[in-house]
C-alpha cells in the first residue's frame, strides 16, 4: 500500500514537472517568437545592434563604439560591455538580418538556464531539494512578465544585464551556502565580477543584487548575517577594484 501510494506521488510529480515546461515551451513561443522574427525593432534596439555590427567590423573601438558619421560618432550614451558581447556575436554569426534577433533568443536560452540553476541553489538553501521539480514556475513567471516578450524583441542592454545579474544571483547562493572559506571567498569573487560586468552593460541599474546577501539572511535562518556581511563585503572589494 505504502510502495503504491510513493508510486503515484512520483508519478504526479512528473507530470506536474512535465506540463510544468509545456507550459513554459508554450507560452514562451507565444509571446516570443512572432515578435522576435518580426521585421523591424525598438530604435535603441537597432542603434546597439549597429553598433555591435560596427565593432565586429572595425568600426570604433570598445572604449569609443561608433554609430555613423554625424550621429554619435563616439556613443557613449550607455556603457560600452554588452555592445561588445554582441559584436563577438556578429563576429561569428557574419551580417545578416537575423543576427541580433539570434543573439536575443540565445540570451533568453541562457537566462533560463541561469534562472533554473538559482532555484536549485536556493532549494538547497531552503533544504527543500522536492522544491528542484518546481524549477519550471520561476521559469513561467519569468516569461509571464508583460514586458518580457517586448525587452527580448527589441535587443535592449537589460537582456544581456540580465545574465550577468543572475551569475551574480547564482554566486551569492554558493557563496552562502558553502562552510569552506576558501570556496565562500571564491564565489563571492565571482558575484563580484559578475556586478562589474552587468555594471559595464547597463550601469549602476545593474547592481541591485548586490543587496540579496543580506534580504536572504533576512528570511532564511540557514543564512547567518556574519556571512552575508563577508559576501558583501568581497563584493564591494571586487566591485572597488
Amino acid at each position: 500500500m505504502a510502495n503504491d501510494f510513493a508510486r503515484k506521488v512520483r508519478q504526479r510529480g512528473n507530470l506536474t514537472w512535465q506540463w510544468g515546461w509545456y507550459a513554459v515551451l508554450v507560452c514562451g513561443c507565444i509571446l516570443l517568437l512572432p515578435r522576435l522574427f518580426a521585421w523591424g525593432m525598438f530604435l535603441d534596439g537597432i542603434t546597439y545592434a549597429t553598433i555591435s555590427r560596427n565593432l565586429s567590423i572595425g568600426l570604433g573601438t570598445w572604449w569609443q563604439p561608433y554609430y555613423t558619421a554625424t550621429l554619435y560618432p563616439q556613443f557613449y550614451e550607455q556603457p560600452p560591455l554588452g555592445l561588445i558581447v554582441q559584436s563577438l556575436f556578429f563576429k561569428l554569426a557574419g551580417d545578416h538580418f537575423l543576427v541580433e534577433k539570434a543573439y536575443c533568443l540565445m540570451v533568453v536560452l541562457i537566462s533560463a538556464w541561469l534562472v533554473v540553476l538559482c532555484w536549485q541553489q536556493l532549494s538547497h538553501l531552503m533544504n527543500q531539494c522536492a522544491m528542484q521539480r518546481l524549477a519550471w514556475l520561476p521559469v513561467l513567471i519569468w516569461v509571464l512578465v508583460p514586458k518580457w516578450a517586448w525587452a527580448y524583441s527589441n535587443n535592449i542592454l537589460e537582456n544581456t544585464m540580465t545574465v550577468f545579474c543572475l551569475l551574480a544571483f547564482l554566486g551569492i547562493l554558493r557563496a552562502l551556502r558553502t562552510q569552506r572559506l576558501s570556496v565562500h571567498i571564491v564565489w563571492s569573487v565571482f558575484a563580484g565580477l559578475a556586478l562589474t560586468c552587468a555594471a559595464l552593460t547597463k550601469g549602476p541599474p545593474g547592481l541591485f543584487p548586490f543587496i540579496a546577501p543580506i534580504v536572504l539572511a533576512g528570511f532564511f535562518s540557514a543564512v547567518s548575517a556574519r556571512r552575508a556581511v563577508t559576501v558583501m563585503l568581497v563584493i564591494s572589494l571586487v566591485l572597488g577594484v
